[in-house]
């Protein structure tokens, strides 16, 4: 086996693992998103201790879905991952201020998943700079 092949395979199992991980992070909070819409108490709890309004649930867990199924596109990997990263420290924040700590470190292990996505996939948040004559005018 030469260097180069090696080399594929690595990239190859490298890949494997990542999609790995988004599809976890996502099939998580997905799982927490049907939860919402089909209003179980413990998913709509620290939305309504909080005194968020209804729509905001249903708001939040549209968000979680589509951030997840772009979570497990890579190129869309970034956009989901900062969306669910966002949404993620809200609930975080949420959860804290309503006394329920014990639902913090799930939040900050999918803002953690979601950073090392969108890091992984960093180079598709470049934006083309196009190059040319400056209009003065």
């Amino acid at each position: 086996m030469g260097t180069s092949e090696r080399s594929r395979g690595t990239r190859i199992v490298v890949s494997v693992l990542w999609t790995l991980l988004a599809v976890i992070v996502a099939a998580v909070i997905i799982r927490v998103a049907i939860q919402k819409f089909m209003g179980v108490p413990e998913a709509l709890a620290p939305f309504e201790e909080f005194g968020w309004p209804t729509w905001t649930i249903y708001l939040t867990a549209i968000g979680e879905i589509v951030g997840s199924i772009a979570l497990i596109i890579p190129r869309t990997r970034p956009f989901g991952g900062i969306l669910l990263i966002i949404i993620m420290l809200g609930a975080a924040f949420t959860n804290f201020a309503n006394g329920h700590p014990d639902y913090v470190p799930i939040n900050a292990l999918l803002i953690a998943g979601s950073g090392l996505l969108v890091w992984q996939s960093r180079e598709q948040l470049h934006v083309p700079v196009r190059h040319g004559h400056a209009r003065t005018g």
